[in-house]
């Protein structure tokens, strides 16, 4: 959480947050981070009744299963503003390890014991998020931090503006 809410305080943006992690709330609490942060999971959304003007999710949605992002979605798009945004980013069909390993649905993966994982293409994404204004969305490859050796992480931004 403390990594991905940084730059938007430093920017002189108020953050609310969501944590599954009690022990994560903790460290950011230890680390100077002051903002509210609800304890919980992003499928018992909504915590409030605040409409907010964004939203950013980054690298969850796909470890959540066919009804829990549907809901998250939803959930996310009656929490803004008029013309306000959500932003996600998403693992893509095009990292390496899809489609080798154990496969549960369509695109829907057992990536290790426990760990499920769904992965996006532009017809999914069009699919999943096509009724929550408009959409745009784009690559992101992101390299393993201290191992130049291992392939990149390809994820995908996906934007969707809420209509006035």
């Amino acid at each position: 959480m403390c990594r991905n809410t940084k730059v938007f305080i430093d920017n002189s943006i108020n953050v609310t947050g969501i944590e599954i992690s009690k022990t994560a709330i903790e460290l950011a609490r230890q680390n100077g981070l002051n903002i509210s942060i609800f304890h919980g999971s992003v499928t018992d959304m909504p915590f409030d009744n605040k409409l907010y003007d964004s939203i950013f999710c980054y690298a969850l949605i796909h470890l959540l299963n066919n009804h829990e992002r549907d809901k998250f979605i939803k959930d996310c798009y009656n929490r803004l503003k008029p013309n306000g945004y959500m932003i996600f980013t998403t693992i893509s069909k095009e990292v390496q390890m899809f489609g080798k390993v154990k496969q549960l649905g369509k695109a829907y993966f057992e990536i290790m014991e426990g760990v499920k994982m769904f992965f996006y293409d532009s017809d999914s994404i069009k699919q999943e998020f096509g009724k929550y204004g408009r959409i745009e969305f784009s690559e992101i490859v992101e390299p393993h931090k201290n191992m130049e050796n291992k392939p990149p992480f390809k994820f995908i931004m996906i934007k969707c503006q809420k209509e006035l």
